[in-house]
């Protein structure tokens, strides 16, 4: 079973048979959708998770005629985002942001086109003919979140930290930027900060990862997970591998001299490897991620 791209959000029931103002009801499927500004796909679905909801998935012909009279009436020939974002998971398909796999048989592709996997184009938007079409995620757009009638999200708290690390609200946990260093030595300095190099367990937690690397000007970091003896890549924390951010064509099971994982943020839309894991030489030298939790008792960080 595929599990969710957000991080677990506690919800609160509200006794409504209708969503509340702001949202629109389709009780044919049971959920409430809004249009929200234009922006990235990425802070796209941030802000609808902030609401308690996802970029929205479409389930069925009923819900995307449903999806098309709210781009017509809010973004009349315009077009929104929609939950679809291409994953590797054993094979590269797209899910939606709910962890459903997007039925790409049973919807209508801009020109008949399908999708292709192999495109620099890893995120969806519903265009101002009704149809899908892929296109690159840091485009602007304007997009409609998606979430069940019924539901009201509890306010997301950013967790105290020590001095010099960053709080993130989706995860609860702290997180530190090691100076450039290869990834060995980059966990050992992890270590010394009671922490260790990162894992990216959901869709928000590898941006909030990927924007602390940018606001540091760094484009790319290390992440806490290397190749096993049996080729595959565990994280260093114990966590479940479960995720598909990974870059076209890897890992590659030929070349073994890559063994360390790094995440990408290169904004060039040429790069296959934006916003996406890579495998490289552990005896490279870049800026790693650091993660431990956070709570109100910590003590001081050691330097």
């Amino acid at each position: 079973m595929l599990k969710t791209l957000l991080p677990i959000v506690l919800f609160v029931g509200v006794a409504a048979e209708d969503c509340e103002e702001g949202w629109t009801t389709y009780k044919v499927m049971g959920s409430c959708y809004k249009m929200v500004n234009g922006q990235n796909f990425w802070n796209a679905e941030a802000e609808c998770a902030l609401a308690g909801a996802h970029l929205t998935s479409i389930l069925s012909d009923e819900e995307n005629q449903f999806v098309e009279g709210m781009i017509s009436k809010h973004n009349p020939g315009g077009d929104a985002w929609v939950g679809g974002y291409l994953m590797t998971r054993n094979v590269t398909q797209f899910h939606w942001m709910d962890g459903t796999l997007v039925d790409v048989g049973s919807i209508i592709w801009n020109k008949g086109r399908k999708p292709d996997s192999t495109s620099k184009m890893h995120c969806l938007r519903k265009n101002g003919n009704g149809s899908l079409e892929q296109q690159f995620c840091d485009q602007q757009n304007k997009a409609i979140c998606k979430r069940p009638i019924g539901q009201a999200a509890v306010k997301l708290e950013t967790p105290k930290c020590d001095e010099g690390w960053k709080g993130s609200k989706w995860t609860g946990s702290c997180y530190k930027l090691t100076p450039s260093l290869k990834s060995g030595a980059a966990q050992e300095q992890c270590l010394g900060w009671n922490a260790t190099l990162a894992s990216a367990l959901t869709f928000l937690e590898k941006e909030f990862i990927l924007e602390m690397t940018k606001e540091a000007e760094h484009e790319d970091c290390w992440l806490g997970a290397k190749r096993g003896a049996d080729g595959a890549f565990d994280w260093l924390d114990g966590s479940e591998w479960d995720y598909g951010f990974w870059s076209p064509d890897v890992p590659s099971p030929k070349d073994t001299t890559k063994n360390c994982l790094v995440l990408c943020n290169s904004l060039d839309q040429a790069v296959t490897t934006m916003h996406r894991y890579y495998e490289d030489d552990c005896n490279k030298e870049m800026v790693g991620m650091c993660k431990k939790a956070g709570n109100k008792e910590q003590g001081p960080a050691k330097e």
